[in-house]
């Protein structure tokens, strides 16, 4: 009860400062009409390429649990993952031959680095963005440290708008607390949630999706695989469109 108050509390007073109708028709409504063509597309036999932009928790991470993979494929060196990370969970849950995932999840990541890492990546039909815990606890320990909430959402705008430019479907995922509860991470939630009222994004609770699963954390951080494949199952049914 009080974690939900105090995200309450933190969505009213952000959005009495920051909440705005955007004053572009075109980019208010072009998220639409990317996911009608979206659709459209799936009615076809194209190629349905869904990439997956943000952290360690988009990354899968889980070093600490007794189920675990090896590091992303392409990432050097990387961090151990679950054996179910969300985006292999929603492919499998799709169970469409026509889908291909790009993987881009990076241990550590703020928008910050967001915007610059995967500045070059190739367009994508259906794009997922992840960002805002290291945003709000800068857990890598960044020189410039956490990002403060209205640059966080300036950033995150601008990386959706990218995406959405390129022609892409953006779906917004708002980030989950800590395991622990602690309640920093609720203006970021807040943040991400007028992010994408303002630009029409469809977008995804983490926090809820896994909520009901037992013991879905591996640390006070990182999902388990069982959390991981939560929200894998749940955000299906926001992309289940273009079965």
């Amino acid at each position: 009860m009080l974690r939900n108050l105090t995200y309450f509390y933190a969505f009213a007073v952000f959005c009495l400062f920051t909440c705005k109708k955007t004053t572009d028709p075109v980019i208010s409504t072009q998220n639409i009409n990317n996911k009608a063509a979206v659709i459209r597309k799936s009615k076809t036999d194209s190629l349905i390429k869904i990439a997956c932009e943000g952290t360690s928790l988009t990354y899968g991470e889980d070093i600490a649990g007794t189920d675990t993979t090896g590091e992303q494929p392409g990432f050097v060196n990387g961090p151990t993952r679950a054996e179910i990370q969300y985006p292999l969970s929603m492919a499998l849950a799709l169970n469409n031959s026509k889908v291909f995932l790009s993987l881009r999840g990076y241990p550590g990541d703020r928008t910050t680095e967001g915007l610059t890492r995967w500045q070059d990546s190739t367009s994508a039909d259906i794009c997922i963005i992840e960002y805002g815990t290291d945003d709000a606890y800068n857990f890598v320990g960044y020189a410039s440290g956490p990002v403060p909430v209205n640059i966080y959402k300036s950033q995150l705008e601008t990386i959706a708008l990218r995406r959405i430019k390129q022609g892409a479907w953006v779906i917004l995922c708002v980030p989950p607390y800590l395991e622990s509860g602690d309640t920093r991470i609720a203006a970021y939630r807040s943040a991400a949630m007028s992010a994408a009222h303002e630009l029409s994004l469809g977008y995804f609770d983490i926090e809820t999706s896994v909520q009901q699963v037992p013991s879905p954390y591996s640390d006070v951080v990182h999902l388990n695989s069982k959390g991981y494949k939560a929200w894998g199952l749940n955000i299906t049914s926001v992309v289940n469109v273009i079965n």
